[in-house]
């Protein structure tokens, strides 16, 4: 289960986007190339693989509390 997680996590072609609230506190979402896409990068999300940042080099992968690079 944890590498169909990690794979939810990092196969896809969606891109990190962040913004601050009116609170000021950060938020990330996820914009992709379609719905069903979006949906899987959140639902990976919710179980504690997060999609932190991507790059034509890198994708930084946050599960549970201990980032990872691959």
């Amino acid at each position: 289960m944890i590498e169909f997680m990690k794979i939810l996590s990092l196969a896809h072609m969606c891109e990190v986007e962040i913004f601050v609230d009116h609170d000021g506190a950060e938020k990330r979402f996820y914009n992709g190339p379609s719905p069903d896409e979006v949906a899987l990068v959140d639902f990976a999300c919710l179980m504690d693989f997060e999609c932190m940042q991507s790059t034509d080099d890198t994708i930084r992968l946050k599960m549970g509390h201990y980032p990872h690079h691959y």
